[in-house]
């Protein structure tokens, strides 16, 4: 090997040497700018990270929110379905003969299983005799009681939160209303 040929050695300082060169110094500097940089990405990557932490948040509360529309939702048609089957049903055990206890039994059958036991009873007995209900309104007033009870916890079920349950209380709310303005001055003109 030559003798004038470059190498690289570690001086006594630890610095590196090319050759027959003096050791360079490298110093790292660290002003303010640095530093301003470094606190900056901290802290957007805590913000960041508190981002993800609110959109989770956020997403969970929404799927909350949306379960509990859906919810109130198919209460209400629930209840609105009820209460149709409860009137054709005071309807049709109005009529009379052979067709309007098949009609009734039917209307029945669509109400939950708990639902008007004694007027179950009554139509179920008639449906095996294979006579025509009683009189209507003997009928309803021999189970009205039930009846109503059915109709009123409908009628009172909780349904969608502030707002009327009951379309009676909106109309009430309305027919009850009367405008009023505001200003009741006339207009004068200079």
């Amino acid at each position: 090997m030559r003798e004038d040929a470059e190498s690289t050695e570690q001086g006594p300082s630890g610095a590196a040497t090319i050759g027959r060169m003096m050791p360079i110094p490298i110093t790292v500097v660290r002003d303010f700018w640095d530093r301003l940089a470094l606190a900056s990405t901290v802290i957007a990557a805590v913000l960041a990270l508190l981002a993800i932490i609110v959109g989770v948040v956020a997403i969970r509360r929404g799927n909350s929110i949306a379960r509990n529309a859906d919810e109130a939702l198919i209460r209400e048609r629930r209840l609105t379905f009820e209460l149709d089957v409860l009137a054709r049903l005071a309807n049709a055990s109005a009529r009379r003969g052979a067709g309007a206890v098949y009609e009734v039994r039917a209307l029945i059958e669509l109400l939950p299983g708990d639902e008007l036991p004694g007027l179950r009873t009554t139509v179920e007995r008639t449906t095996v005799e294979g006579g025509p209900l009683p009189d209507g309104a003997d009928l309803l007033a021999a189970h009205w009681s039930e009846y109503a009870a059915a109709v009123d916890r409908r009628r009172h079920a909780a349904g969608l939160k502030n707002g009327p349950h009951w379309p009676d209380q909106a109309l009430r709310a309305i027919y009850q209303w009367e405008w009023q303005p505001r200003h009741a001055k006339t207009p004068t003109w200079p």
